[in-house]
């Protein structure tokens, strides 16, 4: 038999973790000296803490652990669940990673004054091949591209005839999940499509407040700072849905810094 501190040497568990571990039930020493009050625990004990402290390092909380150890259940279950809150959690991390490196990047940006020239734009009446779906998030967007292009594909369409080419955001708000986009490309000359997914149509012409942005998406917010203020100081509103023009998309240029992203907002 081993008193408190000699078991908390051996065991690698601090004697205030040990009282813990007593009050919970989870380990109670072997036996209690009921005049000294001293606790004494066994060398068949470690076994179990082995057990508990490689629990623990699984991320398991101790009444988790305390179930796990009483309960006659096939841990399976427990690694299993545990396994799939490891996978939520690493999600957050890559998007917590995600955001840092935005920060990071975005540091530069603030420390020069921003720059972004707004134009006034009239674009005109155009036919466009479209495509729309509600997505998980923006970041789906390319996987839109694809099927479009599939589709076209199917229909044997030259993908030379197509011109601009955008995305249009229907939703009301911001989205983080589950929004509404449209992808259209403009043609020229007469073009029939068989595709259930792929529209043809008309769209009008639209006024908008837009800004050219090379590079990085991570620009948007100050971009969209730069179209709030030109709007307001010219007195004009937001009318219709905001839409960006890819003149140099990822699809066609890996490099990060020659995309060339026009950002649209359609005014009144």
């Amino acid at each position: 038999m081993y008193k408190i501190g000699e078991f908390s040497k051996l065991s690698t568990i601090s004697v205030r973790m040990l009282r813990h571990y007593d009050q919970l039930n989870l380990l109670n020493p072997q036996l209690i000296d009921t005049e000294s009050g001293y606790r004494y625990y066994s060398s068949k004990q470690l076994k179990k803490v082995n057990k508990i402290q490689r629990l623990k390092e699984l991320g398991f909380s101790l009444s988790e652990i305390k179930e796990m150890l009483t309960t006659e259940n096939s841990l399976q279950g427990y690694f299993e669940k545990r396994e799939t809150e490891v996978e939520v959690e690493l999600e957050k991390l890559a998007h917590q990673k995600k955001m840092l490196q935005r920060s990071i990047h975005s540091l530069k940006y603030q420390k020069e004054p921003l720059n972004y020239h707004v134009q006034l734009k009239y674009f005109p009446e155009q036919q466009v091949v479209s495509l729309r779906s509600n997505l998980t998030s923006y970041q789906e967007e390319g996987k839109l591209w694809s099927i479009l292009y599939e589709e076209l594909a199917k229909e044997k369409v030259n993908l030379q005839q197509l011109g601009q080419h955008k995305a249009i955001f229907h939703d009301k708000e911001y989205k983080e999940k589950n929004v509404d986009v449209e992808i259209q490309a403009s043609f020229k000359g007469e073009l029939n499509l068989n595709s259930k997914l792929v529209q043809v149509k008309k769209e009008p012409t639209v006024k908008a407040a837009t800004v050219i942005m090379n590079g990085s998406y991570h620009q948007v917010s100050y971009v969209t700072e730069s179209i709030a203020c030109w709007i307001e100081d010219h007195q004009y509103k937001i009318e219709g849905k905001m839409f960006n023009i890819y003149h140099v998309s990822p699809t066609q240029e890996k490099e990060v810094e020659k995309w060339v992203t026009e950002i649209c907002f359609p005014i009144v």
